[in-house]
């Protein structure tokens, strides 16, 4: 009865797809909150967020208007995108390496051969850089809850800022994992993410504009479908936190209310694109794709 029991066990241990998710977790956040980068980090981070502040604060101050419910709102906004553009651009800084970081050190192959799992391995260096910037951006909310004090926000806009943020955190890194994972380069997997962003951010809204410019001229001044002429925005990470942000916006610039939420609908789409490229990272660390690698190399 019990070699049946430690067989069942045994079988189930065998078949666990994050076996070792948590041990390589704590070493990847041991290892990124470690070192002087790490400080380097949170200076530069913190410096720029209170750049943000006092300049919001100044202008306010020179303009007579700081005792304006509206001096939050700007303040929250400012604070908000700027923390989301940091996220976007220091996310590939502390992920790219996360696979290809292994394969320059050559210690690749002596970290697949545990009895760690493809599924833990990828997700234990996700969870690694994703757990540093969730501390990081922890460290200004401090300074966005001077937005609550000023008035004109509420703490329900501030959480959910917070959430789209780690929505994107999660996005950016499982991009740079996949690249890392792909390439046997840091410096080519933070290139690689860094232009999979600038698609993300620009090229969106400049397919935005080409697209309702030539709807307008086909339809010759008559009434667009809000719905339809904004779809590529919804792929922008920018386009939920405009949105959260700044509630009822939609509503005041004469958008539909039967428009779908660039929150809800973005979220989506960055949630399938993150579970895609956790898929492609899984694969690419796999034993079977490094096999298919030596068979046809």
């Amino acid at each position: 009865m019990s070699d049946s029991v430690r067989e069942r066990d045994a079988g189930r241990e065998r078949w666990n797809p994050l076996r070792g998710f948590v041990p390589l977790f704590r070493r990847e956040l041991k290892g990124q909150m470690r070192g002087r980068r790490a400080s380097v980090t949170f200076t530069v981070y913190l410096a720029l967020m209170v750049v943000v502040l006092t300049g919001v604060l100044l202008v306010a101050d020179s303009a007579g208007s700081k005792g304006d419910p509206t001096v939050g709102q700007v303040l929250f906004i400012a604070m908000a995108f700027t923390q989301t553009a940091l996220i976007l651009l220091l996310g590939p800084v502390f992920a790219a390496g996360a696979i290809a970081g292994e394969r320059e050190r050559q210690t690749f192959e002596t970290l697949v051969s545990t009895r760690m799992t493809s599924g833990g391995i990828v997700l234990g260096k996700v969870a690694g850089a994703v757990g540093f910037l969730v501390v990081l951006t922890a460290s200004s909310l401090p300074l966005m809850a001077l937005a609550y004090v000023f008035g004109g926000v509420g703490p329900s806009t501030i959480f959910a800022v917070y959430g789209w943020d780690l929505l994107l955190m999660i996005w950016v890194v499982s991009l740079a994992v996949a690249a890392s994972s792909l390439v046997g380069r840091t410096l080519w997997a933070a290139v690689i993410t860094y232009v999979l962003v600038f698609l993300a951010v620009f090229m969106t809204g400049f397919l935005e504009v080409v697209q309702m410019s030539l709807r307008a001229a086909a339809q010759d001044g008559a009434a667009q479908d809000g719905a339809a002429s904004l779809i590529f925005l919804y792929a922008n990470p920018f386009s939920g936190l405009w949105e959260l942000a700044i509630p009822g916006v939609r509503e005041e610039i004469g958008l539909e209310v039967a428009l779908k939420s660039f929150a809800l609908s973005g979220g989506a789409w960055h949630a399938a694109v993150s579970a895609a490229a956790l898929g492609l990272a899984v694969w690419a660390v796999s034993p079977l794709r490094r096999r298919w690698g030596r068979q046809n190399g």
